[in-house]
Parts: C-alpha cells; sequence; structure tokens
C-alpha cells in the first residue's frame, strides 16, 4: 500500500476581540482599523489600552506583531504582548507562545517550553493546543513520546471538529499506533476531514479507496477523493509535492476507469465543491 500522509505541528491566531457594537473609542477604532487591514494604526491606538492591562488587546498586538501585516513582523514584540496576556491569565496565549518556542522565533527554540505551554492551554480545552501538544507526544519533541497520549489529545481535538486531528487519527488507527490497527475506523476519521475540506484526508482517503481497505474497493470514488486531494492548492501546510502525488495517482487510477466514469467522478468532484464552499 502506498504511503499515508500525516499533518505536522500548527498553531492557531484566532482573534478573540470583541465585536464592534459592544466597544466604543480606541477599542472600536482599532477595531475598524484592523478589519480593513491597517494594522499600524490598530496597533497605534491599542497600546495604550493593551499597556493599561487590556490582556485580550495584548494578546491582538501579538497577533499584529507575529503577522508583521502593515507593520514589520517583530517575534520578540510578539513574544512580550504574549507573555503579558498570559500573565493575566488568559489561556489563548500560551498556544501561540508555545508556537514561537516550538520553532525559535523571537526566542531561542525549546520544545520543552513549548510543551509545557502547549499543555497550559490544551488542559483549558483549546483545541488548537491539544492538536500542537498531541504532535509533540507522537514525535518525542519535548515530551517522551507517547502514542496513547497523543491520541487521547487528538481525540479532544477532533471532538470540537478540529480537522488536523481528525486527520491524524485516521492515520494513527491506519498505522496502528497507539490503538489496535482499525481500517474501518481509519477511514471514517479520513472522511470527517475530508468533509471538512482537508485536502491530505481526502488523498488517504482515496488511498483507502483506490486498495479496498477499510471501505470497498471503488475506482470511481477514490478517482473523486483523489482529484479534490489534487487541488487543495489554497491549503497551508501541505506536504512539498503533495499536489503532483495526488494528480499523479488520481491519472493511474483514472487508467482503471472508462471515460464515462472519469467523467461522472469529476462531476462528482465538482458537485462536492459546490456543497463545501
Amino acid at each position: 500500500m502506498k504511503r499515508l500522509i500525516l499533518t505536522a505541528l500548527g498553531a492557531c491566531a484566532a482573534s478573540f476581540i470583541l465585536s464592534a457594537s459592544t466597544m466604543a473609542g480606541p477599542l472600536e477604532d482599532g477595531l475598524a482599523a484592523r478589519q480593513r487591514g491597517d494594522n499600524a494604526e490598530a496597533v497605534r491606538l491599542w497600546t495604550p489600552l493593551a499597556q493599561a492591562g487590556n490582556f485580550k488587546l495584548q494578546y491582538e498586538l501579538g497577533l499584529i506583531n507575529a503577522e508583521g501585516r502593515g507593520v514589520p513582523r517583530n517575534y520578540a514584540e510578539a513574544l512580550r504582548w504574549y507573555r503579558m496576556a498570559l500573565a493575566a491569565g488568559f489561556t489563548p496565549a500560551a498556544d501561540n507562545l508555545g508556537a514561537l518556542y516550538a520553532h525559535g522565533r523571537g526566542v531561542q527554540e525549546d520544545d520543552r517550553e513549548a510543551a509545557r505551554l502547549f499543555k497550559i492551554a490544551a488542559d483549558k480545552g483549546l483545541a488548537d493546543a491539544q492538536y500542537n501538544l498531541a504532535v509533540m507526544y507522537s514525535s518525542g519533541v519535548g515530551v517522551p513520546r507517547d502514542y496513547a497520549e497523543a491520541i487521547r489529545l487528538f481525540r479532544l481535538a477532533a471532538d470540537q471538529n478540529f480537522v488536523l486531528a481528525e486527520q491524524n487519527l485516521g492515520a494513527f488507527y491506519m498505522l496502528g499506533q497507539g490503538v489496535p490497527k482499525d481500517s474501518a475506523e481509519a477511514s471514517r476519521w479520513f472522511r470527517k476531514a475530508a468533509d471538512h475540506g482537508n485536502p491530505v484526508a481526502q488523498y488517504n482517503l482515496g488511498l483507502m479507496y483506490e486498495n479496498g481497505d477499510g471501505v470497498p474497493k471503488d475506482f470511481s470514488e477514490a478517482y473523486k477523493w483523489l482529484t479534490l486531494a489534487s487541488q487543495g492548492s489554497s491549503t497551508p501546510g501541505i506536504p512539498p509535492g503533495f499536489l503532483t502525488e495526488a494528480a499523479r495517482l488520481r491519472d493511474t487510477v483514472g487508467a482503471s476507469l472508462t471515460p464515462d466514469q472519469v467523467a461522472q467522478a469529476r462531476a462528482a468532484a465538482a458537485a462536492w465543491r459546490g456543497q463545501h464552499r
């Protein structure tokens, strides 16, 4: 069987600012600036409020500096604001701090510190942090390798519809790492992630249909999912060469189909895209 593809460490950069209708003055003006992409103006308006102790704005300023959009990217400054937000008890900042430590951005790379920070946010139920910590347990980076703990954390994140966790759970069941090998359960998790638009899961599900592993062998269904996987260029974090490999395997599967079957499979892929926009 061809090699399954797994996904790796990521980090969330979600905004937690209140809606404009609940704010006034510099808060509202800063949000309006942020929404129109004028981050420099948002920084100007929000910095005094963040310095005065607004932990949500401290977090937002961390995001702006880490993104480097509209202002020079400054990981050290992002680190400073995230630390202030976390010290005030805003645990989502721990996830992004962990990512900075994991990648050595603005600070010396420190996987153990990254894992510690991810755990703070994971213990509070943040799916991104649960996923990131699960990746570390699955690879033995920053923590001892522990597939059972990785799967527990992946499942917690997947229960919140965190698509990368769904994809990796499928891979663990397919490979029998930390759980008994179960192709049917693997296909169930791949399908959940595939239906959420993850091209890696779409590729893996296509692979399973090609081989009849965990699902009935169905070249038309394999072609559909591989077509969708090969069109995942807008998805961040896909492995190098992934789109080429997905297209190559799609064409290999297509050689076993009639022209009418290929046309039907392409139509099924197009219908899926129309339903999942």
